[in-house]
This record gives C-alpha cells, structure tokens and sequence, in this order.
C-alpha cells in the first residue's frame, strides 16, 4: 500500500517565500549576483567558468573542485608543503552565505502557509528540497513543527522528513577535512544551522575546511566530492519517499531528465502527479514517454497563484489514502480508535456483513452543473464541500465527542455521496443513529451554504461494506436509494424501519419531522431548518445557480417550491 505525499520544491518555489533582500535569482542571473556581491571569491569567477556555471550550476561546482585537487595534488607532488589558495572552498562558502540572506516573515511565506495549512496531515507528508536556501527550515522552525532530515538525525514517528538530494547552504560538518583527504574521507556527522548569524560563527571555526557546507551535486553517474555521504543518505530516502508515493507534487521545479535520481523513479511511480510550473512544456513532453497511462495534472501558473488549488489537491488526495488504509488490527482498545474507523465497516481485506445505518445522497443539478464549469475545479469544489462540512461539526455532538477523528471518511462517486455506520462494541443504535443524522443535517445545512441542493435517504439494517473493493450491497442500500430518489425536494427522508425501536430520550428525534408533498404520502424527514441561521434566500440562490434545460423545467420548479415550503414551515 502507498501511503504517502511527496511535494517536492524546485527553485520556483522559492520564489516570493521569502520576505527580506530580492527574490533569489536563477541560472545566470545567480552567478551575475554571485560575482557582484562576492567580488573576491565569485567575482574572479572567468568568462568561460562563468559561462560553465550559467548553463550547469551543480555540475559546474564539481568541476571546479576536482580542479583544486588536481592542482593541490601538483603542489604535493613537487614537495611544497603549504596548500594554495582554494578559490572553490570560499566560493562554496560564500555561496551559503548568499542563501542564508534569504529569510521569511510569517504567514506571508508560502512555505510557511502551506506548512500551517497541512499542519494537521504532516506525518503522512514528504518535502523534498532541491534548493540551497534555508526558507523550508525556517517555516518548519517558525511554526515549531518538529522534523528530520537525512544525514543529521533519525525519523521518528509524528516528524515532518525533510530531504535534501542536492544538499543545503544550513548542512555543516561538525569537524572539517582537509583538501587533501577530500577524495577519501567524508565527514561523518552534519548539523542543521538555519539562522544566518549561528552560520557566520560556524564558518568562522570551519571555513578553512574543505566539504563545508555540503551543497554537492550528486547522480548515480557522479561521485560528490562533497558532502558525498550526506547527500546519499537523502537521495535515499528520496528515491524510498517517490517509490511509496500516492501523490507527487512538483512545484517550482524544470525536467531534466538528466536528473535520473528524481525522475526516475517519478516515471516508474504510479502515484498521481501535479507539476506546478508557468512554463510546462520540458514535463508535457517528458510524460508522453515516461508517465503514459497514468495520471499526471499540470498546472501551467506560479506557484502563488496555483497555491489555493495546490491545497485542495493535497487535502483530496490524502482522504482518498484514509480511505484505502486499512483498520488498526487487534482488539478496539479506546473509543477514539472506534471513531476513527465509524464509516469504514472492513476489518483488512474481504466482506464483511454488518447491520447499521446507510445515508445515500446525491448532488441536484450536479450533471448541468459540471457541464457549465471547469471539471476539475467543480470537482475539487464540490469533494472539499463534503469533508469541511463533517470537520465543521461540533464534537458535543457526537459520542465522546471525537469528531475529529472523521475527517475523510466517506465515499462520493460523481454526484452521489454515501456514508455508514454500524454497531461497533459499546456503540447502541441510538449512538449510530444520532451520529447519521448529525451527519445528514449538517450536509443540508452547509450545502445550502455553499450552493449545493442535496436530496439523500438513510435506512437501516443488514449490507455488505468492503470500502477496499468498491462494493455496497444490501437491503438498506437499496431502500435508501429508492426513498432518496422518490422525493421531489433537497432534504433527507428517514425510511421506517431506521426509526424502529429507538428510544426518543435517548436519540435526537427531536430533529425528525413529518412531512406531506401535494398528493402524497406522509414521510419522516431531518429537520434541517431549526436551529441552523439558513435564510430563505440561501435556498432560493441555491436553486437559482443550477442551469435549468427546458425538459426538466417543471420538475425543478416543484423541487425548489417543495424545498421552500418546508423551509417555511419550521423557520421560526
């Protein structure tokens, strides 16, 4: 099972998160910047050294460093024992030093906005960072999230895992190595300093040192002179991360291919793929060969303007993996546990025949809806709908008041959305029933909010669940079906036999009224008008927003007067 998002950060992201100094530049302008505010190290950089690092930046750097060996290595040879001026060790330090200017300022950072946006999911995240500044730590310190990075400290369970393939202006050596030992000895221990004032100290005990900081270039075909072991142990955990991926996103990042430790394994992924990028057309080409079949979404804008976007693709992806991930095994130990798992009836792999409730519900006017919209957006809007309408109810409201414990667990299919639960140990009818219609009355009210008419049934009785394998079957679920699409309205029916044997003290019966459509039967029905501060106008907006074609004129018209008459009815 995959169970994991992988969001990946190139030098776009970057881009506008930070708040101090200019945006950091890319590709030939870094070097023109380098060269300028560093003229005694970058600034004696060449015209064809210049001309090296402006088409390859990474691999520029090893070139370079192999040169100072060869050319150390020449002075050993002919027996002087002082080594010479080493032009690359104080550009590379200068180089972090550059990076460690760039700092964020709060919420107006992107980074730390989406870090505090996906605080809550953060275990099951991954951040790769390709980039050399220190605006991804510094969001991760701002916000006191708790994370480890390969190569400075293990991965324990709750922590945000941080990779860093291509190495980071804040990884330092504790102890530096000599140019001479470059080529056969690794520092083995790094630190994280992330402020620029605890990096200039440090570089004041090490920057006569060699590998300091680590922020080598690294593929299978290379050997990274610097920082080689640090950089390994990321671009092992990055290649474990894509390999275990559900949804990768790339943000801010170009193709190359060349790259094989990232898009390798991005090519063999069959994880669902965002590219987040203004200028896409190096991806578009790079998937017709390496990602045929599989799903791969391209989001042609800055990564600011993409962000809200990027956010409900995040929050749709991860309950789509709650979903999919199988229950705790063992005993229910604790009612949270109990919670967690209410709407999923599967115990592992197979069927499993339980008696509970079923909510089955539909979208009015979903299919004209859709075809006046962007299919995407209309569909993140309307899966985001679903899940911010169960975390806005209050936890008072449900046993033990665990209403946090829900998020994500439904199952919507296009414009039907279903929900279950059934009689765990300790768990009466009553607690399922009370649970249920909460659930109903809350996806009423909120629809009507945000302009979704819903018109849904909850039954009761024997079926047969397995969320794994995609099949619902069973009495309720066709009684729930029946019932939901013989009602001319956007409200919930309550078929009979749910209401059986409930005691009233004990369930909250008091949201269940009868009610009458012209010329026909009594029905029993969530009463989502008390209580709830819904206008009239909501309804009637609500319906007004649905694209209404000739042919089913008349039978919206009476939905919508249906609607507005029990409105009325128990507004007070």
């Amino acid at each position: 099972m995959h169970h994991r998002i992988v969001i990946l950060f190139g030098a776009g992201a970057s881009l506008g998160s930070q708040e101090t100094g200019m945006p950091s530049p890319l590709g030939p302008e870094l070097v023109a910047t380098l060269k300028k505010n560093y003229p005694e190290s970058w600034g004696r950089l060449g015209y064809c050294w210049s001309k090296e690092f402006e088409k390859d930046f990474e691999q520029s750097q090893l070139k370079l460093l192999q040169l100072e060996w060869k050319r150390h290595s020449k002075w050993k040879r002919q027996g002087f024992q002082a080594t010479p001026q080493n032009p690359y060790r104080t550009k590379q330090w200068d180089l972090a030093d550059y990076f460690h200017n760039f700092t964020i300022d709060g919420m107006k950072s992107f980074y730390v906005h989406l870090l505090d946006k996906l605080r809550r999911i953060l275990p099951d995240v991954v951040f790769i960072n390709l980039n050399y500044d220190t605006l991804l730590l510094q969001a991760l310190e701002h916000l006191k999230i708790q994370y480890a990075v390969p190569g400075i400290n293990s991965h324990m369970r709750g922590e945000t895992l941080i990779c860093m393939p291509h190495g980071s202006s804040s990884a330092l050596a504790r102890n530096g190595i000599e140019i001479s030992e470059a080529t056969q000895c690794e520092a083995t221990e790094f630190e994280l300093v992330v402020d620029r004032g605890s990096f200039q100290r440090r570089r004041g005990v090490l920057e006569n040192f060699l590998c300091l900081p680590a922020m080598s270039y690294i593929e299978p075909t290379k050997f990274a002179l610097s920082g080689a072991n640090f950089l390994n142990a990321n671009r092992f955990n990055l290649e474990s991360a894509l390999n275990s991926a559900s949804l990768i996103f790339l943000i801010g990042v170009n193709c190359h291919p060349g790259d094989s430790h990232i898009w390798v394994p991005i090519g063999k992924s069959d994880a669902d793929c965002v590219f987040v990028n203004p200028e896409p057309s190096s991806f578009c080409e790079w998937i017709k060969t390496n990602r045929k079949g599989k799903t791969s979404i391209i989001l042609s804008e800055p990564w600011g303007a993409a962000f809200e976007r990027v956010i409900d693709l995040i929050a749709l992806g991860h309950r789509k993996m709650l979903i999919h991930r199988p229950r705790p095994q063992g005993d229910w130990c604790n009612i949270g546990e109990r919670i967690k798992w209410i709407f999923n009836p599967t115990t592992g792999k197979g069927h499993r025949s339980v008696k509970g409730f079923c909510l089955f519900f539909d979208i009015l006017g979903y299919s004209p809806l859709m075809s006046k919209s962007d299919c995407v957006s209309f569909h993140i809007e309307a899966d985001n709908f679903f899940v911010e309408c169960i975390q806005s109810i209050p936890g008072d409201q449900f046993p033990d008041g665990k209403i946090q414990e829900l998020r994500g667990c439904y199952l919507r299919i296009s414009d039907t959305g279903v929900i279950w639960t059934y009689l765990y140990p300790n768990f009466s009818k009553s607690d399922c029933f009370n649970l249920i219609t909460t659930v109903a009355k809350q996806l009423l009210v909120f629809g009507f909010k945000r302009r979704f008419a819903l018109r849904g049934a909850i039954a009761f009785g024997d079926c047969v669940n397995d969320i794994e394998g995609n099949s619902f079957t069973g009495t309720p679920w066709i009684e729930a079906h029946k019932a939901e699409q013989s009602s001319p309205w956007a409200g919930m029916r309550i078929c009979s036999e749910a209401i059986e044997d409930l005691p009233q003290e004990k369930t909250n019966c008091s949201k269940i009224k009868k009610w009458k459509f012209a010329d026909s039967n009594e029905i029993l029905a969530i009463d989502w008008v008390t209580g709830s501060d819904l206008n009239r106008s909501d309804i009637e907006d609500t319906f007004d927003r649905i694209p209404i074609d000739e042919k089913i004129k008349e039978r919206a018209k009476i939905k919508k007067e249906n609607t507005l008459s029990f409105f009325d009815s128990f507004a007070s």
